[in-house]
Parts: C-alpha cells; structure tokens; sequence
C-alpha cells in the first residue's frame, strides 16, 4: 500500500521491488497490517515523509509477519511470528534519543515506519533489523496485529504509574474515555493493574457495552461529565478536547490524567504521528499540562523492543472478547510482491450460542431441509445429535444417538433415517435408532477413523478419514456410491476435512487440515469423477488450519478456522471476502440452516483445552447460530442410494 505523502487522493497498490538486505537482516513475510486513523490521515494528504530522493511511501506501522530468513545470532529463526518497532531514533542523536529515550526526542530527525521518511510494513515482504524486532508468542495468532496500538496503551499506564509514586497514591477507580479499540485496550491494561474500570462512550446501542462487560469494567454512555462515580485516573482515548475537559471534573484529588490523542493540542501534525499516543502529566481539578512530545508507536528504545513489551495475554488476561477490537484485518495477499490488500470484517450480524449442552469435539452440522432440523455429531462423545427450532429460531429440542465408533460425519437419507461415517466406514441409523454396518473401507484397522463428509449433488456420500496420530499421507476420501459400493478416491492425506460443491456443481472443494490446504477440483457430476486438482487457499497462520466448510448460493466457500477462532468467506478464487469472529479458539465446521436457510450454524470444540482456556470461553464445544450475514446456504443433499430400508424397494 502506497502513497505520495501531501497529495491526497494518491493511496493504492503498487508492486515494488523486493526488499533490500540492507533494510534489515530479518526477511519478514506479512500476514496483517492494521490500518488506523493516523494512515486515514496520510491517505488523506495531510501529512506523511516519504524516504529521501523518493516520490511514495509504503504505508502500514502496524504489523504483524513471519520470519523467513535470519541470520545465526540474531535470536530470531525461520517461522517466528514478529511485529516491527515503528520509530527509529536520530541518526544525529538528541540527548534523549542517546540514552535510548527515543518517545522524549528533542528534534525532527526521528524516522517511523510508514509515516515518517521510513517504508512501513504494509507489504508482502519487508525486512526489519532484529533489534528493531518484537517476538510474539505463537499461541497469539493473529491478536499479535494488536502489539502496536497496545504499546501506545502500556506507555500511558507506565506514565500513570511513574507519576503515582512521585507521592503518596491508592489504585482505586479509573475511567476511559471512548470504547473504540484504543479505549477497550485501555480498559484491558487497567484491569490487568487491579483497577476498578469505567469506560464512557457516546453509543447507546452496539457492541460496546458487551465488550467493556466482557473486560470485567462498567459501562457509561452519555457525557464523561455524567459518570456517577469520581476516579483516581482519567485515560483520554477519544482525541476529543472537550471530551478530555469533562473527563477531567471527574478526578479526584490527587487524580492523574493521561491524554492519549487530544489531536487540537498536538505539535505540527506535518512532524510525524500525533494522536492516539500518549502525552502525559499530572492533573488536579483545574487545568492539564502535558509536555509536547509525541511518545513513539511502539518503540522506547531497546526497553520496549525485547523487555518491555504490553502483556497482551497470559493464562488469566484473555476474555474470548479481545479478539473483537480487530476491526479490520487485512487478507492473505495474493500474487507478487505488492501492498496488502484487505476483506471486508463482517459487522452485521449476530453470534447467538444456540445449544444448550457442548460436546467434546462437535463436527458436521447439517441442515435437514425436510424435517427442518439440525443434524451434527460429536466425534469423541459418539453421538449424533438432531436439533429443531422453536418458531424465534432457538434451539427447541434435541434427540441423540449414540454408536459405538467415533463418528465423523452424517447425512439424511432420502428413503428416512440416517448414514454415518464412522470409525473405520460407513453405517446406517434409521429413526428408531437402530444401526447397521454399510460398507467399510478401511475394515480390520485401528489406527484411522472417518472424518468430515457430505453428499454430492447426485446423493453419492463422500467421506476422508485420517490417522490417530495425525500421520502425513495417511488418510484417504472415499465414496459411496449409489449401489452402496465404495470407492477409493483420493489417498495421502493427511486429515481429510471439509467437503462441498459449487453451486453448478462443476467445482469440488475439500479441506485438508494436515496441509492447511483448501484444494479445488474439476467435478464430473455423472461419473462422480475429479481432475485438475489445484490449492485454492493454503492456511499459513502458525497454529491455526482450515477444518469444515460450506458453500452458499453465491459460491462463497465458508471455512471454519480451527485454532483461528473466525470462519472465513473465501470466493472461487480464493481470495478472502470476510471473516466472521467467533468467541471460541475451535470453530470446527459450518452449515447454513433454518427456514431460509440464511442462519449459519457453526460447531466448535473445547478437547485439550485446559482449565484457563476453558474459563476464557465457557461455550466451547457448542453450536452457534449466527444471523444476519446476508448470505444463502445450498440445500444439503441426501444419501440417495441403497440402505437396509430402501434396498427392498
């Protein structure tokens, strides 16, 4: 992402040549970049420094990127997730930036990736220096993008606290102004610290209420000047003078007051970033001082760069709601090397969970458009569940069966009851509950399992399995056919997953969780042969893989992100459209169901997770319903062919 600085008008995607050694001995590759208000600001031309003797500048301070190339020493190796220090200080050190104090710069020399004389991190590849690198823990994924906008937050409440030992202070109450992402971050870091939080914010209606709740803190909307208790802290996050004025008369004495982005007060905005970063001092009741500096993004000299990082989780800080203050979240990029282009956050809907009871691994929901029922299953727990729906679409009633093999996946049968991969094939279950053995594949062996599958357009069944252990190459698709004969399809996968069918049926997807592949595949409706199988989205976010997924009737391809915490929508070429953010870390698969079959049903999984996981989302192993995604799932399909009570007929 690109932009000729001053002029406004000039943002946009650009191939540029690939990043020089000596930028950086760190080769990087881009996973995210965030996008906030200060590059808003340099899209629109009102301030912004390319680098000497060039015309543009690659935008992006917020990142978030794997390392590919490191050399030996530097204390990074190949596959490590990292987020870049934005400022650098002056090549002609002022006597801050000398001892390392690069936030208190005296001069204009300083440079910041992305926005000051310095190419940001908004492409597929950018180098870092390791000093200039900040580590992030794996198990952060894709919240690592929040490391940045968090080190601004941490820098404030650093600055609360070394003014509160300069006398006597109690941590008591303190009050964000604004619940935007910088204000529940600002909640999120005062919690950590044992205060009583109180956020403000102007919407009376939303998400914000539910995600300052989520933190443990409460919730105001009106006027800062309205809040009904007096605090020690004041944390400004709105940019808003007479925000920060009101807030201000709700000190009391001996209060402090941190301004993080009072923009009218700021020095030339033409200098570098000025808001959303902390300015600090001391307030009584009367007027606030502040000191001009602009403290930098992320960067206070080495302190900041390996020791000093925000604590952004640990085995109590997480609620499953902090992945909700990623707005947006740019995409996978495609192509060669150019600026990170970004999808589209959907924002319309709404996360209801839907059952009552959760299971250990709950897979494979499907929409049973006869009988207008749920079906899905719980592989571990061996049981296949039916679920109807009350008339305001919550879950009215649920049947189960329980077999004696782990099952994978189920499917209605056109002539009544059900067939089920399961254990080593496949098997029939009619209403009554009875079971009966249909074909088995993989017969005699112990160390595989069926997995996901689904009906083809013709009513043939197809269904993968996968080893135990998760060997590479170990597992295989196979269908049954309509005679009730089986045939091998595929072998070496790894975990044969999510299977499904464009809406011409010309196209086959399916999921291999073991590669972190969604592969595509030229479909023969007659023959039920495939050909021209090619990798249509390859999942590279350490941790996380692509499990179940679903088709809707515009061919949107609908994954569920194990470990990711999200379903992506992905279009038929596979670039990513949306993401819908989950609050559990194991959606497993996905269906559109209900009346109008515009409810998406997602499963999720809460085996191997341990106690601390399992109290930060209580609702794992549940069915989710989600509305108001403006999107139409295909009809799911039956097993057309023999079973032990069609075969007769």
């Amino acid at each position: 992402m690109t932009v000729v600085p001053g002029q406004k008008g000039t943002a946009g995607l650009e191939e540029v040549p690939d990043p020089a050694t000596r930028d950086g001995a760190l080769l990087v590759r881009g996973i995210a970049v965030g996008v906030c208000g200060t590059d808003c600001e340099i899209a629109e031309g009102a301030y912004g420094t390319p680098p000497p003797g060039e015309a543009r500048l690659v935008i992006g301070h917020e990142s978030l990127g794997e390392v590919l190339e490191a050399p030996p020493g530097s204390g990074f190796a190949p596959g490590d997730l990292v987020v870049g220090i934005v400022r650098r200080p002056d090549p002609m050190p002022c006597p801050a930036c000398a001892a390392g104090e690069w936030d208190m710069c005296r001069t204009d020399g300083f440079g910041e990736r992305g926005i000051a004389r310095l190419h940001g991190y908004g492409s597929q590849r950018w180098r870092v220096e390791p000093d200039f690198a900040v580590p992030i823990l794996p198990r952060l994924g894709e919240l690592g993008i929040l490391l940045e906008p968090a080190s601004v937050l941490a820098k404030a409440w650093d600055q609360v606290d070394q003014i509160s030992r300069r006398a006597f202070f109690q941590r008591g109450r303190a009050l964000v102004t604004g619940a935007g992402p910088i204000g529940l971050m600002a909640c999120l870091l005062g919690a950590q610290r044992g205060y009583e939080m109180h956020v403000v914010d102007l919407a009376r209606a939303g998400p914000k209420r539910d995600l300052v709740e989520d933190l443990g803190a409460r919730y105001h909307s009106g006027d800062a000047a309205d809040v009904d208790v007096d605090v020690d802290v004041v944390i400004e996050c709105t940019g808003l003078g007479v925000v920060g004025r009101s807030a201000g008369r709700k000190l009391a004495s001996g209060g402090i007051m941190c301004l993080t982005g009072i923009m009218n007060l700021g020095p030339d905005p033409r200098r570098g970033r000025h808001h959303h970063e902390p300015q600090h001092g001391a307030a009584q009741p009367g007027p606030v001082r502040h000191r001009e500096c602009r403290p930098a993004p992320l960067g206070t000299g080495g302190r900041s760069a390996r020791g000093g990082r925000p604590r952004l989780a640990g085995r109590s800080d997480h609620t499953p709601g902090a992945a909700r203050f990623l707005d947006r979240r740019a995409g996978p990029p495609t192509g060669r090397h150019q600026s990170h282009g970004g999808h589209q956050r959907m924002t319309a809907h709404e996360v209801k969970v839907w059952s009552i009871t959760p299971g250990l691994l709950s897979e494979g929901p499907r929409w049973h458009e006869e009988r207008q029922e749920l079906l899905w299953v719980d592989i571990l727990g061996r049981q296949m569940h039916r679920g109807t729906l009350g008339p305001d679409g919550a879950l009215e009633r649920v049947e189960t069966i329980s077999v004696d093999r782990h099952i994978g996946a189920v499917a209605p049968a056109a002539g009544g009851g059900y067939v089920l991969a399961a254990g080593p094939g496949f098997l029939f279950v009619d209403d009554a509950g009875s079971v009966r053995e249909l074909a088995q594949p993989e017969d005699g062996r112990t160390d595989v399992r069926m997995n996901d599958g689904a009906c083809d357009p013709q009513g043939r069944f197809w269904a993968g399995t996968m080893a135990y252990d998760e060997s590479p190459g170990a597992g295989a698709l196979f269908r049954l056919e309509l005679d009730g004969s089986c045939t091998t399809v595929l072998t070496g996968l790894t975990i044969s997953n999510g299977i499904g069918w464009s809406p011409d049926a010309s196209t086959m997807y399916l999921n291999d969780s073991g590669t972190g592949c969604v592969e595509a595949f030229r479909f023969d409706g007659p023959s039920g042969a495939i050909s021209d199988r090619r990798t249509l989205v390859h999942v590279d976010q350490p941790g996380v893989v692509p499990d179940g997924l679903t088709i809707d009737e515009e061919g949107g391809i609908w994954v569920a992100l194990w470990n990711g915490g999200a379903v992506h929508r992905y279009a038929p070429d596979g670039s990513l459209l949306a993401s819908v953010q989950l609050p559990v870390q194991r959606p497993t698969s996905c269906a559109f169901g209900g009346p109008g079959r515009d409810t998406l049903f997602v499963t999720s999984a809460r085996t191997d997770l341990d106690d601390d996981a399992l109290a930060r989302q209580p609702h794992a192993g549940k069915v989710f319903a989600i509305n108001g995604l403006g999107a139409r799932g295909l009809p799911c399909m039956p097993y057309r062919g023999r079973t032990p009570r069609s075969s007769g007929r």
